[in-house]
């Protein structure tokens, strides 16, 4: 009986041992996004400015942004993905990976413009684009900068 109870003893304490590490593995993991997180924020402002529909003989969308360098280093390449949204439902989902040539000095901003045909944008977007008027709004999620001295702010 005696041993019954000593081997169920260490059974739970090795599961309690094991459930607590994972936990913080777990903890540092979420520091760790957090503080990069962070540091890609400090780094870097993006603005969504607009959305335009160009009526040519391929009709094109061009998404619109301003990004700024807050840092103090020349930044090399800038990697984020846009969720457009209209009426809060998601319309649209972009990876945006930027590089950006001869970089972006510290403190100085560039207009950015991505154009895509609109016969390739899901139908959600094409119909919620061809509202006149409509209000599409964007949200931001930060993936990745690189400095031109080869460090990295990595979000995963």
């Amino acid at each position: 009986m005696k041993f019954i109870k000593s081997l169920l003893i260490i059974s739970l304490s090795i599961f309690t041992s094991y459930s607590v590490q994972a936990n913080t593995n777990s903890t540092k993991k979420t520091q760790q996004q957090s503080q990069a997180l962070k540091r890609f924020s400090d780094s870097i402002s993006l603005r969504f400015m607009s959305i335009d529909l160009k009526e040519d003989k391929q009709s094109t969308v061009s998404f619109n942004y301003i990004l700024e360098n807050k840092s103090k280093r020349t930044i090399s390449q800038v990697h984020w993905a846009t969720t457009y949204f209209h009426k809060d439902k998601p319309i649209l989902v972009q990876n945006v990976p930027v590089s950006i040539k001869g970089g972006l000095k510290p403190k100085k901003g560039i207009p950015l413009e991505f154009s895509l045909p609109f016969k390739e944008l899901p139908k959600e977007a094409q119909s919620a684009l061809s509202i006149q008027g409509a209000k599409i709004t964007a949200q931001f999620q930060a993936k990745k900068i690189v400095f031109s001295n080869g460090s990295k702010i990595e979000v995963k």
